[in-house]
């Protein structure tokens, strides 16, 4: 069961990704940048949730297969569709890595 930080972080992703024509993928650090400004945080009457740190951030959405890739050698997320499912084994890079740099 996830907890409404977890959806609006999941909402906010997938809107944030539906935005970044044609691609719909934006590296790591470009949503942690944008997503002060999101229009579903701008809209609230409370102060969104803070993402978590990055390494987390990372590992969160790798939690979310179905609903991203993540390319490790680019910190780049994108959004799945249902024509993906097939080539998510080549998508979701090494297992064991964070992709966060940090050690």
């Amino acid at each position: 069961q996830r907890s409404s930080t977890d959806d609006h972080i999941l909402d906010c992703l997938t809107a944030h990704l539906r935005t970044c024509q044609p691609v719909l993928r934006c590296t790591v650090d470009q949503f942690i940048e944008a997503y002060p400004g999101l229009p579903r945080n701008l809209e609230r009457t409370t102060p969104p949730p803070e993402l978590p740190m990055r390494g987390d951030l990372v590992r969160f959405i790798r939690r979310h297969p179905w609903m991203f890739g993540y390319d490790n050698s680019k910190f780049e997320i994108s959004l799945k569709s249902a024509e993906d499912d097939q080539e998510l084994p080549q998508q979701q890079g090494e297992e064991g890595e964070d992709g966060d740099g940090e050690s």
